[in-house]
């Protein structure tokens, strides 16, 4: 995190007076340096900062998200617990209604969807859900 300090200075101007009247006063910003990230081969909006080393977003609003203090959550993506069979010609479907066989690799695309390098099978799993073979071996 970044502390910088800047003073401010406000000049005041009466009728009845010749002289302007200043007020200067120092004041503390904290910040964070802010590169533009790509992730997952899209970026945030231009206006929108992440810096994932400290895990915060900088909204172009003036809004920040601390991501360090949001509840961290799991859920399932694909498969309910039971394997599929090595030959498997009707694996496409929904995918939380799909099985795995032995689960190696995993990435995403810069559409949002989820590749799972399955054993012999490279599968493709969209943002809604639905689960593709994309690569059979």
């Amino acid at each position: 995190m970044a502390v910088r300090w800047t003073q401010v200075f406000i000049g005041y101007k009466y009728i009845t007076c010749q002289e302007e009247i200043w007020t200067a006063q120092a004041i503390t910003i904290r910040g964070y340096d802010m590169d533009v990230s790509e992730l997952g081969g899209w970026n945030l909006d231009i206006h929108h900062r992440y810096n994932f080393h400290e895990g915060v977003l900088q909204n172009g609003d003036g809004s920040t998200i601390h991501f360090r203090q949001q509840p961290r959550v799991i859920s399932v993506l694909m498969g309910a617990g039971q394997q599929r069979p090595l030959l498997c010609p009707e694996c496409n479907g929904m995918a939380r209604e799909n099985k795995l066989l032995a689960p190696v690799a995993l990435t995403s695309g810069p559409d949002g969807s989820v590749y799972v390098g399955d054993f012999n099978l490279v599968r493709r799993i969209t943002p809604l859900g639905q689960v593709y073979t994309v690569l059979r071996m």
